[in-house]
Parts: structure tokens; C-alpha cells; sequence
């Protein structure tokens, strides 16, 4: 079952889905405090690992041009961006938590 009217803030947005896992899928969230804390609550949550970052500015990855929350978690100095090597020439961009957060 999916939502039909959803308005202008949703414009180009993928549908959203009865059951869809409200945590991990961004995507989906309206823009405001408590996407922006959910995407907070993430990046603590992987700080110990390995792979401790948001990829950003990929094809099916947030994109920093037009998200309005990753700009002010930027901003706000919460976040901050990285480069990632991929081995060759080319880097990802990627979002850690700022330490002093």
C-alpha cells in the first residue's frame, strides 16, 4: 500500500510504504528535527566500526545539493565531510560524526 498525496515537500521522493524501517531509510523521512537526529543517532551508533560514515553525492545516496537537513548538520558543525579512497584516483564523500559532538 502506498501514500498518494504526500505534497510538495515530497516532490521526487520515492513513495512511502506501510512497514518501511523508519530508522535506517532517510529517504523516506520528511525533512526536519527528527530525521536529523535519527541521521545523529546513526552515525553514533557506527562510531567504533570500520565503516563509520554516510556515503553522500552517489548515485541512491543522499545528496548534500538537495537536502536541507545534511546542510545544517554541516553548518552546525555536528557533522563533518570526508574523502574517502577508493584505490585508484577517485574518492567517495562521506559524513562522520564531528568528535567533539
Amino acid at each position: 500500500m502506498v501514500v498518494k498525496d504526500r505534497g510538495p515537500k515530497y516532490f521526487g521522493r520515492k513513495p512511502l510504504e506501510v512497514g518501511i524501517n523508519w530508522k535506517f531509510s532517510w529517504t523516506a523521512q520528511p525533512f526536519g528535527s527528527k530525521r536529523r537526529q535519527d541521521i545523529l543517532d546513526y552515525l553514533r551508533s557506527i562510531k567504533n566500526e570500520d565503516r563509520n560514515y554516510i556515503l553522500i553525492n552517489r548515485r541512491y545516496c543522499l545528496n548534500l545539493q538537495r537536502d536541507p537537513d545534511l546542510r545544517r548538520l554541516l553548518k552546525q558543525g555536528k557533522v563533518k565531510m570526508i574523502k574517502v579512497p577508493t584505490g585508484g584516483k577517485a574518492s567517495y564523500s562521506a559524513l562522520v560524526i564531528n568528535e567533539g559532538q
